[in-house]
């Protein structure tokens, strides 16, 4: 199986300076792959290839639900009635003494053994 790693990590498994990996990179001595501006050099080249195995595992499923025009709308209008239940007021001061309240009922930690 492959083993891409950076140039500075393949002249330190190899014993050889970085210029040598870099030189024998150019000249194609050694299998080099580029992503994301970085290069990779395969140290492991004639190792057996190990593929992951096709079909094992289910397709994923989607991770959302496309929401159509419609819904969207149904979801911004809603009747007089609901909006006053949706909003309550609050008060600024409400979740201060809110936080006051369980501040109190917080159990300190355990005393550290001496």
């Amino acid at each position: 199986m492959s083993c891409w790693v950076v140039p500075m990590v393949a002249a330190e498994m190899w014993g050889v300076p970085v210029d040598a990996v870099l030189q024998k990179a150019r000249s194609g001595e050694v299998p080099t792959k580029t992503e994301n501006g970085f290069m990779f050099v395969d140290v492991a080249p004639d190792s057996p290839r190990c593929d992951p195995p096709a079909g094992i595992r289910p397709s994923r499923p989607p991770t959302y639900t496309a929401v159509i025009g419609e819904e969207i709308a149904a979801l911004l209008e809603s009747p007089d009635d609901q909006q006053e239940v949706l909003t309550v007021p609050m008060p600024v001061e409400d979740f201060r003494s809110a936080r006051k309240l369980a501040g109190r009922m917080r159990r300190p930690p355990p005393p550290l053994a001496a």
